[in-house]
């Protein structure tokens, strides 16, 4: 017996609490959803857009509400007790859940590398060629 779950996009990453009881979806869209697979019903949506975000390339115009465009979680994973949920993807960033409340409990960066995706915590614009 197969069922699907309705996802606004396309999904890159799944996975599967230790005990069953639920199941996490990584979309392109930077959203993480959760499933109770017994019911098959959507149980919550986490928007992590703002989560994974980092800075912005020093040649990129982009204000802060679009600064997120692009980035999404492309691994996602539970710890053992399934207490918490870790999400990684297109960023210098690894996001940890707390499965109970859906809420951020800490925003790990993985690198100080300024050259990962050409992205700096800090922009700079006198330093911005509005020109090109």
């Amino acid at each position: 017996h197969r069922e699907s779950f309705p996802h606004a996009g396309d999904v890159l990453a799944v996975a599967y609490r230790g005990d069953g009881k639920e199941v996490c979806t990584a979309a392109l869209d930077g959203s993480l959803s959760f499933y109770d697979p017994h019911a098959g019903v959507h149980v919550a949506t986490i928007d992590g857009r703002r989560d994974i975000a980092g800075g912005a390339h020093l040649s990129e115009t982009r204000r802060r509400h679009t600064s997120a465009i692009g980035q999404c979680f492309e691994r996602v994973a539970y710890s053992p007790d399934g207490a918490l949920l870790l999400a990684a993807g297109r960023s210098k960033f690894v996001c940890l859940y707390a499965c109970a409340t859906r809420v951020l409990v800490r925003k790990l960066q993985v690198t100080h590398n300024l050259s990962l995706d050409g992205v700096r915590d800090v922009k700079h614009s006198a330093l911005v060629n509005r020109d090109t």
